[in-house]
């Protein structure tokens, strides 16, 4: 057999080898025989019989309690309060004389040794606040916990219900439209006696259309004939010739015009001696100034002086041209001539 263990020897100790499946007598022949195991049992017991000897001095001793209702009566009595006051002081003897008199648990492993620590005023102080702390906690806890069952009981689901469009009217139906007014035409009547002679034109008159005589509908003046067509609008861009006009343009600022050619005449073909006719096309709108985008050069024998004659016809102005008592646009071809001061 190997050497006992600790745990062996312990429940040897204790009486309750058996119970762990040992045999007594084979661990009781191994101990016999050998040294070591022999040192290890006997370390063992000590350390139990140290243990049990201090667990002896930590517990109190067995007190016989006396029956309460005779206590009571023998500390009220005279004579009782004295008894019991001796009996005390006789225990206390005893227990001296005994070597028990000695501060109990006062070498209990735990303790150590010290005494337990009064109460203070931080202790205390601090005590307080975790308990305030833990009921604060629990109080709120339980009121938001009441407001969340409340929230959800208010909850209610409704349904909501599509509302129906309403049908759109029908359109009413469009009227149908009138009849066309009937045809109208014009009989040729002979006159009655030949003219003495051919009379003149009538240029303003409106023009004889051979639709007018198709002999087809009712004769005029029965039906009125239709409305003649409104005359073509002129284009906005349209400009008058100078031969049709009651009144042609004339320069208005002649006065300047010299001043303006000698300000844009070419430095360099003055000094030469160098100079030219341009011929300009242009139109003059009804306030007399120049339409610059109708401007054009059909003339000219040099390039420079067509760039100053542009600038040049920028600074005209004109009394308008006029046809029919009315200022319009006219188109005009205007010569100019540049030439060097001598």
């Amino acid at each position: 057999m190997s050497h006992v263990d600790e745990g062996q020897l312990h429940a040897y100790l204790d009486g309750e080898l058996p119970a762990i499946g040992g045999d007594v007598d084979q661990v009781e022949r191994h101990l016999a025989n050998c040294p070591e195991c022999g040192r290890a049992l006997q370390d063992a017991r000590t350390i139990h019989a140290r243990a049990v000897a201090m667990l002896r001095e930590a517990s109190p001793p067995e007190t016989i309690v006396p029956p309460f209702e005779g206590v009571i009566g023998r500390a009220l009595s005279p004579r009782g309060a004295t008894d019991m006051r001796e009996e005390l002081l006789m225990d206390n003897a005893a227990t001296a004389d005994l070597g028990l008199a000695k501060p109990r648990f006062k070498h209990l492993v735990a303790s150590g040794g010290e005494k337990r620590r009064p109460w203070n005023s931080r202790s205390v102080a601090m005590s307080i606040f975790l308990h305030s702390a833990l009921v604060v906690a629990a109080v709120y806890a339980t009121v938001r916990a009441e407001e969340v069952t409340k929230e959800e009981e208010l909850v209610e689901f409704m349904e909501i219900e599509e509302e129906e469009k309403a049908p759109e009217p029908e359109k009413p139906d469009e009227p149908e439209p009138p009849p066309p007014p009937p045809a109208a035409t014009q009989a040729l009547e002979p006159p009655e006696a030949p003219p003495a002679s051919i009379p003149e034109v009538d240029l303003s008159a409106p023009a004889v259309s051979a639709a007018d005589f198709t002999g087809i509908g009712v004769v005029a003046p029965e039906a009125a004939p239709a409305p003649p067509a409104p005359p073509p609008e002129a284009a906005p861009d349209f400009a008058y010739e100078v031969a049709v006009l009651e009144r042609v343009p004339e320069l208005s600022n002649k006065g300047s015009i010299g001043s303006i050619m000698e300000r844009l005449y070419p430095r360099l073909l003055q000094d030469a001696g160098i100079g030219g006719t341009v011929v300009m096309q242009f139109v003059i709108e009804p306030d007399g100034t120049v339409d610059m985008s109708s401007a054009k050069v059909l003339e000219s024998s040099n390039d420079q002086l067509s760039e100053a004659s542009m600038k040049a016809i920028e600074r005209f102005r004109f009394r308008p041209g006029r046809y029919k008592g009315e200022n319009v646009r006219v188109l005009i071809q205007m010569p100019i001539t540049w030439q060097a001061a001598g």
